[in-house]
Order: structure tokens, then C-alpha cells, then sequence
């Protein structure tokens, strides 16, 4: 399994999706040839997030579908270890970048009982608890329960420990937790959007462009929360609403990079008419 350790890795480097995914379809045609289904089989749930976020899967995404087809059955090997890991965990950073409460609480529960008895590595549980993270305080955000929002800074105190006992490579993803928790009270305060800016400017001095694509993304989704409380045509307004352009565009240009092509084109989808106004500025 060190090869699937490898792929995890690059994946969360942030490494060109294009890329690993040519290669992963390279090993899962010699895994097909040689008939060995239970690598295979991990190797089906690997590359799932990947299609997903570069627009190559077989059908758009429909987090119901995903729900369904989640991996379940008796861990007693490795190879299905893996498998569910990988299926769960790839169903939540897909609930994370397209924002779905439900397919997020689905995949955190199937993770947490995969992972409850088990020795999981630096890299998984780093993904597994940012993503959780990001995960409740949006759902926070949306339901206002308390217990979501305790969650989140549970698996924010998990994560700084880890670091500070294995290393900080992952201390940008710490950063952008607090900065995201921080947002999903419903605050409109000036140090918000200081603390997503630091967040993602740590993501971008560390290589971890996605990172920092993904805290734009999410400062973004801050931004319209702010406006949707506030005066239309004020000078608040206004001020958040270039915050907003600005944060949509960064997202936008540094997932272009990584090869997100249909994260892209999600976002374009739902901030059309922001897009179009910026373009007929810009021409103008």
C-alpha cells in the first residue's frame, strides 16, 4: 500500500490533478490486466475526488449518488481499509469544495468509524480532521446548533496538536480552521478577513496553492453571508462586495492551476452574476 501512501500524498501536496490522474488510470489498466481487484478497488475510490473536481467523471455530481454508493462491509484486510478511507475521505473534500452539508455529515460519520480503532497516518488524519472541521462550521453556519460548532474547534485542537508533536507542514490548513470557524458565527468584523488572508498567504508561502484556493473559496462564501445582513449600497457594502470579487478571483485563477476545471466552473455557475459584472467593468 505505499503506493497508494504516494498518491495520497501528491493529492494533498496539491500536485496537478491532470496528472495524477493520468497516472492513476495508468496503474488501475495494468491492475485490470493482471486481475488483482483488491488494489483496484481502493485505487476506484482514490481517483473519484479527482475526476469530480477536473469535470472527467462519468456523471456530474450529485451528492445523493455519492451517499448511496458509499463504501460499507467488514474491514478485515488492508486493502478494504483502504477503501473505505479513501471513499469516505474523498466524499468529504468533495462536500467541502462544493458545499454539501449532508454528503459531509455522511462521510465524516463513516470515517470516524473506520478510523475509530486504527493507527492512521499523519497525512489522513490532517485531511480527515481539516476538512471535518471546515465541514461543521459551515454546517454551523447553515443550522445554528452549537454542537457543530464545538466539533469544529475539537478537531481544530486535535489538528495544532498533531502538528506541533509531527511537524507544521499542515499548519496553514490549522489556520484556515480558526479563520473559518471564526466566519461561520455570522461576525462581520475586520479581523475576518485578516485571518483568511494570513491563512491563505501561509498556504501559498508553503507551496500549498489548492490550500490557498480553498481559503479564498471559503472567504468568499464569508463575504456574501456579511452582505446578505447588511444595507445595499452602503459604504460596507460596497467595501465587502470588492472583498468578495477579489477572494472569487483568486479562488478561480489558483484552481485553474490545479486543474479543478469543474470546482471552476461550479463556482463560475454560482457567482455568474458577480463574473459577468467584473467582466463589463473591466472592458468598460
Amino acid at each position: 500500500m505505499s503506493q497508494a501512501c504516494g498518491y495520497q500524498h501528491a493529492f494533498i501536496a496539491g500536485r496537478s490533478l491532470a496528472d495524477l490522474e493520468m497516472k492513476l488510470l495508468h496503474v488501475m489498466k495494468k491492475l485490470r490486466l493482471c486481475n488483482v481487484k483488491y488494489v483496484h478497488s481502493w485505487a476506484e475510490e482514490f481517483i473519484l475526488p479527482i475526476q469530480y473536481l477536473r469535470g472527467t467523471a462519468e456523471k456530474d455530481f450529485d451528492p445523493a449518488i455519492l451517499m448511496d454508493l458509499s463504501p460499507t462491509g467488514t474491514v478485515d484486510n488492508e486493502s478494504e481499509h483502504f477503501r473505505q478511507v479513501y471513499g469516505h475521505l474523498g466524499r468529504l473534500v468533495l462536500a467541502v469544495y462544493f458545499k454539501d452539508d449532508d454528503l459531509a455529515l455522511h462521510s465524516i460519520q463513516g470515517l470516524d468509524l473506520v478510523l475509530k480503532d486504527s493507527d492512521a497516518s499523519f497525512i489522513i488524519q490532517s485531511v480527515h480532521l481539516c476538512f471535518s472541521s471546515l465541514a461543521y462550521s459551515t454546517i454551523y453556519r447553515n443550522r445554528r446548533k452549537r454542537s457543530y460548532l464545538n466539533k469544529s474547534r475539537r478537531c481544530l485542537r486535535q489538528l495544532q496538536g498533531i502538528c506541533r508533536i509531527k511537524g507544521t507542514v499542515c499548519w496553514h490548513r490549522c489556520v484556515l480552521m480558526e479563520a473559518h470557524l471564526e466566519a461561520a458565527k455570522g461576525r462581520h468584523l475586520t479581523s475576518i478577513p485578516v485571518a483568511f488572508d494570513h491563512a491563505i498567504e501561509e498556504a501559498s508561502r508553503n507551496g500549498y496553492d489548492h490550500d490557498a484556493a480553498l481559503g479564498s473559496q471559503l472567504a468568499a462564501e464569508y463575504c456574501v453571508s456579511v452582505m446578505q445582513r447588511i444595507q445595499r449600497n452602503s459604504e460596507q457594502y460596497t467595501a465587502m462586495d470588492a472583498l468578495l470579487r477579489r477572494y472569487l478571483q483568486q479562488a478561480i485563477d489558483l484552481y485553474q492551476s490545479w486543474g479543478a476545471i469543474a470546482l471552476i466552473d461550479h463556482l463560475k455557475s454560482k457567482y455568474r452574476s458577480l463574473l459577468i459584472d467584473a467582466t463589463t467593468v473591466a472592458d468598460s
